[in-house]
């Protein structure tokens, strides 16, 4: 499958961060500062993401292979799975395949149980995107168009990212994240906020209603990206969370 690219700071008990769709390692840098200090933070690009080469398909099953091939390679037997937004997903299924390898969850800004108010803001659906991207000329057209496009969202990435982020959502089946969450038996933090331009507060809070207890952060503000605007207060949370876990 090819080198998948990390960063692996700090000492303690393991935390692997899954980025959302589009999104690398930066996305944690903020939250990192907080807790690698108290804790071993592995931050993940995802395969076509970042400094991680394509390798493995856009799929969840693809994605779901590659988190629990870095946890061999590192030779990690059990962690915290922490993740953002589209990431979610790849997390409750990692969770529900291999439940000795994970302790807990930790969710910030999660992509719930049915589409939410961000995949309305592709100006048509993502499957039908990625037909045009795989037609010859338009395709090329259009995918210049990616890059800025995705950043009017809120998203910085590159035009083979954007590809890669459409190919994923367009092959995603939220049925199949109703299906990890029941099977989901580790402890749950959960984090959003109200302002949230990518994910509505109903649609976090239905997921979480369906997923074992734990840490419950609820923000008036702080948009999308809550582990840069509110690093203090999550980090916090996470560290002691984390200490409260047995197994790890």
């Amino acid at each position: 499958m090819g080198t998948l690219a990390c960063t692996d700071v700090g000492a303690g008990a393991p935390v692997v961060a899954i980025h959302g769709m589009p999104g690398t390692v930066r996305d944690y840098r903020w939250l990192g500062a907080v807790v690698e200090p108290h804790l071993r933070f592995i931050r993940l690009d995802l395969p076509g993401f970042g400094a991680s080469p394509p390798g493995l398909p856009p799929t969840r099953a693809g994605y779901v292979e590659a988190v629990l091939r870095l946890l061999d390679a590192l030779g990690l037997e059990r962690v915290v799975l922490m993740s953002h937004s589209f990431g979610a997903g790849i997390a409750l299924s990692v969770a529900a395949e291999a439940p000795t390898r994970v302790a807990g969850l930790a969710l910030l800004a999660p992509t719930g149980l049915r589409p939410n108010r961000g995949m309305g803001r592709f100006p048509v659906p993502p499957r039908v995107l990625e037909g045009v991207l795989a037609t010859p000329g338009l395709g090329r057209l259009l995918g210049r168009r990616l890059e800025p496009g995705f950043r009017a969202m809120g998203f910085r990435c590159t035009e083979a990212e954007a590809r890669r982020s459409i190919t994923t959502v367009a092959r995603w089946k939220w049925a199949e994240n109703r299906k990890a969450a029941r099977a989901v038996r580790c402890p749950v933090l959960g984090a959003w906020t109200d302002d949230d331009h990518a994910v509505e507060p109903e649609i976090v809070q239905e997921l979480l209603s369906h997923l074992p207890a734990g840490p419950r952060l609820h923000f008036a503000t702080g948009g999308h990206n809550l582990q840069k605007s509110h690093a203090h207060e999550v980090g916090a949370a996470l560290v002691e969370w984390v200490g409260s876990l047995k197994g790890l």
